[in-house]
């Protein structure tokens, strides 16, 4: 209190001040506002933010939430938030580091199962690549260590940003061709093509010699044939005249 004599005529007032609280803002990423720490009059309404989220590349650096040390609210999940200030506390910005998936099918084939998209950072992921008809798939390519390009299905972790393309191929095989007896009449050449494409046989009878059939008991002389999965042989049987 003040204490004083009245020695004379005295005009007094009393001058007051809102008490300072400080706020100091914790944060691994982003350009939080306000930031560092501050000093605010009691009762001070703030709002504090944060820009999320921030890519790099293959990475995303994402704000999950806050926490407020020595004051009410204590947490929240928003990347802004309004607070009356009525004592000191400590504003710490959380983050998530996710990745970049990128999945890609090369032509001749699809791929499933995990989407294209951001994972958080070491999740797992599992990718399958599912050939066409008379495709196969080959490898993976891209963001996949050398152990693994082969798997099928691909789990692998996103310990960071992947693209990845499955290959597919469309194998070549053989039509050979051949004739029994070699001198009862002549076939089409062999041919090398792609697995499911359309291959044209012949078998044209010598003179005095007839066409039987194909060793697989087909009985046209001039036939198309889908190419099979392997290399296979037609032999066309020819008979004498009787």
């Amino acid at each position: 209190p003040l204490t004083l004599g009245m020695s004379q005529r005295r005009t007094i007032y009393a001058r007051f001040v809102r008490k300072q609280y400080a706020l100091e803002v914790v944060s691994g990423r982003g350009s939080p506002s306000p930031g560092g720490t501050t000093s605010y009059p009691h009762g001070e309404i703030l709002s504090p933010s944060v820009n999320s989220p921030i890519i790099v590349g293959g990475t995303m650096y994402e704000c999950t939430g806050w926490t407020l040390g020595g004051h009410e609210p204590s947490s929240g999940t928003d990347t802004t938030f309004t607070v009356v200030l009525t004592n000191n506390a400590v504003l710490s910005w959380l983050w998530r580091t996710n990745a970049l998936l990128t999945a890609y099918a090369g032509s001749g084939g699809t791929v499933s199962g995990s989407e294209s998209g951001w994972y958080p950072l070491g999740s797992s992921i599992s990718l399958a690549a599912t050939a066409n008809t008379n495709w196969l798939f080959v490898q993976w390519t891209g963001d996949v260590p050398p152990a693994s390009m082969t798997n099928n299905p691909l789990d692998i972790a996103m310990s960071q940003g992947r693209t990845i393309t499955a290959i597919f191929t469309n194998p070549l095989v053989s039509v050979w061709t051949a004739a029994s007896p070699w001198n009862g009449g002549s076939v089409s050449r062999p041919v090398t093509c792609h697995v499911g494409e359309n291959v044209l046989l012949t078998a044209t009878p010598m003179t005095n010699w007839l066409f039987s059939a194909w060793n697989d008991g087909d009985t046209n002389s001039v036939r198309t044939i889908v190419a099979p999965t392997t290399s296979t042989l037609y032999i066309a049987t020819f008979v004498p005249l009787m």
